[in-house]
């Protein structure tokens, strides 16, 4: 990968923007590398009403998965947060959810996937191909102050994380190609945005079915004391995994558990 130079992509990612989110755009930092692009923007100042604060870097040397895990952060892939002013009742879990699903609708048209091996959403944010994950989604709020991070592994990571129970890939082995890293940046970037823009559910529900990759699987709920075995339903209303055990069928929030499955190809 060519050296990336700061103000350039600085610069490109300005120009390239849609013109409503452009309109919107009230500060774009990009850097060399950052402990992590959501921290970086819980410490700035907040974007005014109806404007956004973006945040870019070429690597993290602290990045943040869900649960305190570490997200592998190499050089020259897309490291990405947006930070926006939202009331506490329009902050819930399918504002990561519909994010990840846009990314994906987004990269599968952009990409020579084969039809039988489409992206999948892990929920709640994890995107995965053939049963590896190359996109995760880490969505932070602090009163008032909506923070949206995306990391995209473009290369498939040489050092990932101590994390053994997951598998790891980048685009260069998803048949995914770009035109240049700006152009992925602002698809990156403008699938967070758009989750601004509210959806009723009976839309996410049917837009999140189609890259489902947990529905009808055995998977095992993890919470902090206990884990339930169970099959994936889908979600509800409110974005929360739907999980049957015997005829009990109950929701799960994405801060009360993780979820484990064994992929298949």
């Amino acid at each position: 990968m060519q050296k990336l130079v700061p103000s350039v992509i600085a610069d490109n990612i300005i120009y390239s923007l849609a013109p409503s989110f452009r309109e919107q755009l009230a500060t774009v930092s990009v850097l060399d590398t950052v402990s992590s692009t959501n921290d970086y923007l819980l410490s700035r100042k907040r974007p005014s009403a109806g404007q956004f604060n973006l945040c870019v870097a070429f690597s993290q040397n602290a990045g943040k998965g869900r649960h305190g895990r570490l997200w592998s952060s190499d050089y020259g892939g897309i490291y990405l947060s947006v930070a926006w002013c939202l009331p506490p009742t329009s902050y819930n879990v399918w504002i990561g959810l519909m994010c990840a699903v846009r990314l994906a609708e987004r990269l599968t048209a952009r990409g020579s996937l084969l039809e039988d091996m489409p992206i999948g959403v892990k929920w709640p944010n994890d995107l995965y191909y053939r049963g590896a994950k190359f996109a995760g989604i880490l969505s932070e709020y602090r009163v008032g102050l909506a923070v949206l991070g995306i990391g995209l592994n473009i290369m498939t990571p040489k050092h990932p994380t101590a994390d053994r129970e997951i598998d790891w890939i980048g685009l260069d082995k998803a048949g995914i190609s770009m035109a240049s890293y700006c152009d992925l940046l602002v698809i990156v970037a403008e699938s967070a945005l758009s989750v601004n823009n509210h959806c009723r559910f009976e839309e996410c529900h049917r837009r999140f079915a189609k890259f489902d990759l947990l529905y009808n699987q055995s998977i095992e709920v993890c919470g902090k004391y206990s884990s339930v075995q169970g099959v994936a339903k889908g979600v509800d209303e409110h974005g929360c995994l739907l999980v049957q055990k015997g005829r009990q069928l109950r929701s799960y929030d994405l801060d009360e558990v993780s979820v484990r499955y064994e992929a298949t190809d």
